[in-house]
């Protein structure tokens, strides 16, 4: 299982703010047991997405009779067009074992012009590595024809992570961030999340790039973002 490329951009935050083609067997998930992830993470218990029906059709015709691993969608990133289509969908995969583990990882779904599905790749979507890395963002466009998928909304967040984020929003000049999907969490003095959402040019208003917010809710209830990573979705099928 290959391991994509991340994009971060270290954006150092010191803003606080009060509380209110060929198709993948199914290989075991890197980690410890139950949702742990490298890094401490844990993977979020989410129910998962409906998937627009172009992508949903594909995703099931793809994962039927799938083995040694069950997979639940939490975002349909973007779509290629090719000689047919290519999906490309951030999901939780959990092993099917006596002692089940999760992590994150990001599925491309090749749908050939007859209809035929199968997963064109799997990479690994690791928490712990996108926290950990400080290479450079990248500029606005996405690498290989890829389109982005903006038809998904924030829900379930608490209020604490939503005033970091919008503080966030304020500290950095040009840009904006809309919360999608909550990944994970893992302890630290008080508990880091990571959240998956999109970075809006704050100028034209237009969505400019996925990326994974990290807000922490300190143990005395005052809440910041110190790093915002961009993903570069053609990192994922390469």
């Amino acid at each position: 299982m290959k391991k994509a490329a991340i994009i971060l951009i270290a954006l150092m935050l010191a803003v606080s703010f009060a509380a209110c083609g060929g198709k993948d067997e199914g290989t075991k998930p890197d980690g410890g047991s139950g949702n742990t992830a490298l890094g401490g993470w844990t993977v979020s218990d989410f129910e998962g997405v409906t998937l627009p029906e172009a992508a949903q059709n594909a995703y099931d015709k793809a994962l039927e009779g799938y083995t040694g691993m069950g997979y639940v969608p939490y975002a349909l990133l973007g779509t290629q067009v090719v000689s047919g289509t290519n999906y490309m969908i951030l999901a939780k995969g959990t092993t099917v074992t006596a002692e089940p583990v999760s992590a994150l990882y990001v599925l491309v779904i090749y749908e050939d012009l007859e209809g035929s599905c199968t997963v064109a790749s799997v990479s690994d979507f690791d928490l712990g590595a996108i926290e950990e890395s400080d290479s450079e963002g990248t500029p606005y466009g996405l690498a290989g024809g890829w389109a982005m998928n903006t038809e998904v909304t924030a829900a379930g967040f608490d209020p604490a992570i939503l005033n970091a984020i919008d503080g966030a929003s304020e500290a950095i000049d040009g840009y904006y961030f809309t919360p999608l999907v909550l990944l994970g969490e893992k302890v630290v003095n008080g508990t880091e999340y990571a959240v998956l959402g999109i970075q809006f040019d704050g100028t034209e208003y237009k969505p400019d790039q996925y990326c994974v917010l990290f807000p922490v809710i300190a143990s005395d209830g005052t809440a910041s973002v110190e790093k915002i990573a961009l993903l570069d979705l053609g990192s994922f099928n390469e």
